[in-house]
């Protein structure tokens, strides 16, 4: 069950900066090495919406420039 609410919580997660899981009533801490991948697969989904995010805003102003440019040229 702790073992799930660690993962169900990346934020929570990040701000204690390790894991901590609770097994059979005690509670220990579970080491950032053992949870390399889920950190990386959180920075891949995070890095593929910054990504999208920084093409989407620079077609934008690409287009109103060019369409800001060609207006004022004729």
């Amino acid at each position: 069950m702790g073992f799930h609410f660690a993962f169900s919580r990346p934020s929570y997660r990040q701000r204690l900066g390790s894991v901590y899981e609770t097994v059979n009533g005690e509670t220990r801490q579970v080491h950032k090495a053992h949870t390399a991948t889920y950190y990386y697969q959180n920075a891949r989904i995070d890095y593929g919406r910054f990504t999208l995010a920084t093409i989407g805003v620079l077609l934008i102003t690409g287009g109103l420039l060019f369409k800001y440019r060609t207006r004022t040229n004729d």
